[in-house]
């Protein structure tokens, strides 16, 4: 294979891949994989100009010189359908092959070179034929590196910049909010032992660590304003109630509360809820108008108390993550729709503060985190939550149609970023979690005898529900890179990929009760669908109807329907549909999540948003009523209804456990069967026989902050 630039002939690393540029061998996970020779050419291709667009024509002139009787529009088109295919990719969500609309591709991946053979070349016969090769070498060097900037124009790759640790302790620390001057963070931190987060700062030359909250309600971004003079943070005290407090930088004493609103959902804890003005007069937050209802964002005068509403998202989305550019007449932000997918927009702000319709920067459908402008506003900065070996921060002209770049610094898995006053200053979060589904096991008494790993991986596994016959458990899981169904034996073993959707989220799986289906959602294109798995042949399909941001579907016990959340009103309520498809019924008024039918096919279970008490409503139709008043954990989804009660884990102890146990209908008690200390993640699932019970837990849940010292506004 004939390619240029400067790894030529050599071996690179992208994900599990290794392609042998010398002698054209591709392997995953060591393995040697087949790629038709074309496709093999266009990919080294690729490769070679990692991170920058490569155009059809630069492709043609690359791989199809001479060959002037091909269809070059179709061979292309193939190829990079087969490289697709091989690597697992897809055109939607790529995590490898970028289309570039009317230009041409892009290689998205870090591209590690493995043993370079130059190097070793260099030594070994510079040694035996002096220093005449090694010259002409360097000059073949600059050669090459002279075609590969001829090749690509105006793609001129910037070296990468080093980041450094700025904060490694246990735990989490997130949202980092620049000082004016630069020399000093402000961030949330959850503690040595995580059971809340509280505000600090961190002057970067010294390393010394102020703490300014110490409270047992959560305190989450801070933003420190643009005098310098005060830092303000949003205080969560329950799931229906925060407030926004404000604080002088040098004075704790005189910390005031500003505003008491609507809590944001606890799915947004790790996002930025709040933003400065350039003058330091007013700050923008998110709030909704009812817990679980659509979240806008908002604008406080923090003398007067008066607010005026900025964005107007619809119903199935939330806009956070707000940033002020410098001259404060431009808004940017992220409308997210679910917790796991979102892009980000821009907005004028007049004096008037008349509403503007808002300008669509990315169209990722990713998870996309905080933004930060540059010293002249031409550029904004944001990071992209992704899985580990794609980058994460990217950069964006706010003004022109280019396509987002990303950024020369090796980072993934951020969800927050901020840039210092000059842009000489980057810093940004690096995240790690990994979560394991446990089992307990109970005894004749139904106490726990055991609380194990039923599978350990290292990244995370969630959600799991046994088969009717309790012989398997179908499951969520990332062991793939991508969120996808699995399907495990009972004991977790055999476990085995049954999707490949290479969407955001496929997520919520539950059997029918004849154990011949699977409903679960996909998250794709900003947006929750519904679809049904055949667990034997694997086979997906869609449930027909109009989806609107659909999620946590199951089964009625009879197989008839299908009962979901969605938010198509504006606010979470339980809706159900034949697996057919067809048109959707409202079945909730007040607000309703994660819907399970009782075993006798009598009642529909479901949890609010904000408390996550569990309540109940007739199948056939009646008034609603409360049937557990605790706040069930894993927000709401942790609880499994059999003929006799309800197995959950609540949240709302007084010694800030979680309490894994039984409530019993009958006697309206609750019975606790074990206590769990560490944070839960989605879904719990009963055995028929109900003597192991599957729960996600985060073994692993952390977040340091990371720094880039010459970053010079890239």
């Amino acid at each position: 294979m004939t390619v240029t630039g400067g790894v030529m002939g050599k071996t690179v690393q992208f994900g599990c891949f290794e392609l042998d540029l010398a002698d054209s061998t591709l392997r995953k996970s060591g393995r040697r994989i087949h790629l038709q020779s074309q496709p093999l050419k266009v990919l080294g291709a690729l490769i070679e100009a990692s991170g920058n667009v490569v155009t059809r024509d630069q492709l043609k002139a690359l791989v199809w010189p001479s060959d002037t009787f091909v269809d070059f529009d179709k061979s292309l088109n193939t190829a990079i359908m087969k490289i697709r295919h091989t690597l697992g990719d897809s055109a939607q969500s790529p995590r490898y092959l970028e289309t570039v609309p009317r230009l041409g591709y892009r290689f998205l991946a870090p591209v590690t070179l493995v043993n370079p053979p130059v190097i070793e070349l260099t030594k070994r016969r510079a040694r035996r034929h002096g220093s005449l090769f090694a010259g002409c070498l360097i000059v073949a060097v600059t050669l090459a590196a002279f075609y590969l900037v001829s090749t690509f124009p105006n793609q001129t790759r910037r070296p990468y910049l080093p980041s450094v640790p700025l904060t490694t302790f246990a735990g989490s620390e997130i949202v980092p909010s620049f000082s004016p001057d630069g020399e000093k963070i402000a961030f949330a931190w959850d503690g040595e032992r995580q059971h809340n987060f509280d505000i600090y700062t961190k002057e970067i030359a010294s390393g010394r660590l102020n703490r300014l909250t110490d409270d047992p309600h959560d305190d989450l971004s801070p933003a420190w304003s643009s005098d310098g003079r005060s830092i303000a943070y949003m205080r969560v005290l329950s799931g229906t109630e925060a407030q926004i407090f404000i604080t002088p930088a040098q004075d704790v004493a005189r910390t005031r509360c500003l505003a008491t609103l609507t809590a944001p959902s606890p799915y947004y804890a790790r996002f930025k809820l709040l933003a400065w003005s350039p003058d330091s007069k007013n700050l923008v937050y998110t709030e909704s108008e009812g817990v679980g209802r659509t979240q806008s964002l908002y604008l406080l005068d923090v003398v007067t108390g008066a607010r005026w509403r900025l964005t107007s998202p619809p119903p199935n989305f939330d806009d956070l993550s707000p940033t002020f550019s410098h001259d404060g007449t431009r808004l940017a932000f992220v409308r997210y729709c679910g917790r796991t997918s979102g892009d980000l927009y821009v907005v004028p702000v007049s004096r008037t503060m008349q509403p503007a319709v808002p300008l669509r920067k990315t169209s990722f459908e990713r998870l996309v985190g905080t933004s930060a402008w540059s010293p002249t506003d031409g550029t904004l900065f944001f990071a992209r939550y992704d899985m580990p070996g794609i980058p994460s921060l990217w950069r964006v002209p706010w003004l022109s149609d280019a396509i987002p770049q990303p950024l020369p610094i090796t980072s993934d898995t951020s969800l927050s970023l901020d840039l210092s006053r000059d842009g000489t200053r980057l810093v940004y979060s690096r995240e790690s979690s990994n979560i394991n589904i446990w089992a307990a096991k109970l005894d004749d008494s139904f106490k726990a005898q055991s609380i194990d790993r039923w599978a350990s991986t290292s990244l995370i596994d969630y959600n799991p529900q046994f088969s009717p016959d309790g012989r398997q458990v179908v499951f969520s899981s990332l062991r793939s890179g991508r969120s996808e169904i699995w399907i495990a034996d009972s004991d977790g073993s055999r476990a085995r990929q049954m999707t490949h959707n290479n969407g955001t989220v496929s997520g919520f799986p539950r059997w029918s009760p004849d154990g011949h289906s699977i409903v679960f959602h996909l998250r794709s294109k900003s947006s929750a669908s519904l679809y049904l798995l055949n667990p034997e042949s694997g086979q997906v399909i869609p449930v027909p109807m109009l989806a609107q941001n659909d999620y946590n579907p199951s089964y009625s016990q009879d197989g008839k329907w299908i009962y979901f959340s969605s938010r198509r009103t504006g606010s979470h309520e339980v809706w159900k549909i034949a697996p057919s498809g067809g048109v959707p019924i409202q079945l909730t008024r007040h607000g309703g999540l994660v819907p399970l039918e009782s075993p006798d096919g009598r009642l529909l279970y479901y949890v609010k948003a904000g408390s996550y008490d569990l309540w109940g409503l007739p199948s056939g139709g009646g008034e609603e009523s409360r049937v557990f008043s605790g706040s069930i954990a894993a927000k709401g989804t942790a609880y499994a209804v059999t003929d006799s009660g309800v197995y959950l884990i609540r949240s709302d102890t007084n010694d800030g456990a979680l309490a894994l146990g039984f409530f019993d209908l009958k006697t309206q008690r609750f019975r606790a069967i074990a206590r769990l200390l560490k944070p839960l993640e989605l879904g719990l699932g009963v055995s028929p026989d109900q003597r192991t019970i599957l729960f996600a837990q985060q073994d692993q849940l952390e977040s340091d902050l990371m720094l880039v010292s010459n970053f010079a506004a890239q």
